[in-house]
C-alpha cells in the first residue's frame, strides 16, 4: 500500500480516501478460548463469537480485536504461531473468520487480528524464549541476569518471572513440585540471588509467580496425601467420595468442569476417592480450609521474601476458597466456577496474605478470572482491607 497526495491511499492500483477509522473507536478484546463456546466442547470458538456480535454492538463496540487464532501448539496461549494462514482447529476454520468479518462489517464494525511477528517482552517472558547462557537451547536465570542492563535501558522497573520452581512442566511450570527449589534447566537458587542483586543494584524489583491454588501431583504433599486416607496430609487436598446412580455406575462428586477439559475430579484407584483439580489432572487443588496448608503457603512466601524477592504475582488466587457443599452447577460453560471464583472465605485468606506482604513492604498482583461481580474483586484492592496491591480481572 502506497500513500498518494491529499490523504488518498492507493491500494491494488486504485485510489481511495484515507480515513483514520480507528480514532475514537471502542475496542473489545476477545481471547477466543474463554469467550463463547458454540459446540459444548468447553472451548470458545469463532462461531460463538459471531453469535454475540449483536450483543457487542449493543455495548457500543466498534472494533473487535481477537487474540491469536492461528494454528499453534498453544505453549504460549497462541502467541507461538505455527502457521499464519491456518486457524487453530478448536477455534474453527478460515470460513468462520470470513463469517465473523461479514457479520461485523454488516453492522459497521471492524475486525482486528493479533499478529505475532516478534517477541520482545522483558517484563514477562517464558524462559525458553528469552536468554540462554549455556547453549542448551533453554533460557535460564543467568541469561536473564546478563540482560539486566538492557532491561534497565528500556525503562523496566519490575521484572516478573513466570514460574521458575521445580516442576514436571505439564503446564509451563504452573504445576509446582517444590516451592523452595529451582527447576534445573533454569539454574539454581544462587542464580536467583544473583539476579535479585543485579536488579536491586539498579533500583529495579523482582516479582515471582506464585501458584498456590494447586500443586503438581509430584509434590511431596500430594504424594503423602494420596498414599492413604489416614495420611496426615490427606486433608491438604480436596478429596470426596464418588456418587453412584441406581445401576451402580460411579460418578464424580459433582458436575464441575476443569478449565482445560473434562471433569474437575479425578478418581484415585488406590484410596477409592476423587480429588479436585480445576486445571490438569496433574494439578490437584490445595485445601485452604486446612490451617496447616495456609501456614505452609505463608512460610513459602516468607522464604522468598527473606531472600529478597519484592513481591508475587498470585496465580488464580480467587479460586482458593470453595463452597464446601460442593453443589452441582447450573452453568452450561465452565460449570462450577460460580462456587469457587470468589468463595466464601476468599477475603479472609487474602487478608492473611496481606499481613505478610505488608510486613515486607512487598508488592502483590492477583490473577482473578471468572468473577462476574466487579464489586467483589474490587474489595481485594481496597486500601482499608489490606489484601492485594493490584488485580488482573479479565471480565472487566
Amino acid at each position: 500500500m502506497a500513500a498518494a497526495p491529499n490523504g488518498v491511499v492507493r491500494q491494488n492500483g486504485h485510489a481511495r480516501q484515507h480515513r483514520a477509522w480507528w480514532k475514537e473507536s471502542s475496542v473489545y478484546q476477545i481471547y477466543p478460548a474463554s469467550f463463547q463456546d458454540s459446540t459444548g466442547s468447553g472451548v470458545g470458538d469463532l462461531q460463538g463469537i459471531t453469535s454475540r456480535v449483536d450483543y457487542m454492538k449493543a455495548l457500543g463496540v466498534d472494533i473487535v480485536w481477537l487474540s491469536p487464532i492461528f494454528e499453534s501448539p498453544q505453549i504460549d496461549m497462541g502467541y507461538d504461531i505455527s502457521d499464519y494462514r491456518k486457524i487453530d482447529p478448536p477455534y474453527g476454520t478460515i470460513e468462520d473468520v470470513d463469517a465473523l468479518k461479514d457479520a461485523l462489517h454488516a453492522r459497521g464494525m471492524k475486525l482486528v487480528l493479533d499478529l505475532v511477528v516478534n517477541h520482545t517482552s522483558d517484563q514477562h517472558e517464558w524462559f525458553k524464549h528469552f536468554q540462554d547462557s549455556t547453549g542448551s537451547g533453554v533460557g535460564d536465570l543467568k541469561g536473564i541476569t546478563s540482560r539486566v542492563d538492557y532491561m534497565k535501558a528500556l525503562g523496566v522497573d519490575i521484572v516478573w518471572l513466570s514460574p521458575i520452581f521445580e516442576s514436571p512442566q505439564i503446564d509451563m511450570g504452573y504445576d509446582i513440585s517444590d516451592y523452595r527449589k529451582i527447576d534445573p534447566p533454569y539454574g539454581t537458587i544462587e542464580d536467583v540471588d544473583a539476579l535479585k542483586d543485579a536488579l536491586h543494584a539498579r533500583g529495579m524489583k523482582l516479582v515471582l509467580d506464585l501458584v498456590v491454588n494447586h500443586t503438581s501431583d509430584q509434590h511431596e504433599w500430594f504424594k503423602q496425601s494420596r498414599s492413604s486416607k489416614d495420611s496426615p496430609y490427606r486433608d491438604w487436598y480436596i478429596w470426596r467420595p464418588a456418587r453412584y446412580d441406581a445401576d451402580g455406575t460411579r460418578h464424580p462428586p459433582n458436575n464441575w468442569d476443569a478449565h482445560f477439559q473434562g471433569s474437575a475430579w479425578e478418581w484415585d484407584e488406590h484410596t477409592q476417592e476423587y480429588y479436585l483439580h480445576l486445571f490438569c489432572t496433574e494439578q490437584p487443588d490445595l485445601n485452604w480450609e486446612n490451617p496447616a496448608v495456609r501456614d505452609a503457603v505463608h512460610a513459602i512466601m516468607r522464604f522468598w521474601l527473606d531472600r529478597g524477592a519484592d513481591g508475587f504475582r498470585l496465580d488464580v488466587i480467587n479460586f482458593i476458597s470453595k463452597d464446601q457443599a460442593f453443589p452441582d452447577s447450573d452453568r452450561t460453560v465452565l460449570r462450577g466456577a460460580e462456587h469457587y471464583a470468589a468463595g466464601p472465605r476468599l477475603h479472609e485468606y487474602l487478608a492473611e496474605l496481606g499481613v505478610i506482604l505488608r510486613e515486607y513492604d512487598a508488592f502483590s498482583v492477583g490473577e482473578m478470572p471468572c468473577v462476574t461481580d466487579t464489586n467483589e474483586v474490587i474489595k481485594s484492592v481496597k486500601a482499608d482491607r489490606g489484601e492485594l496491591s493490584m488485580i488482573f480481572h479479565f471480565e472487566l
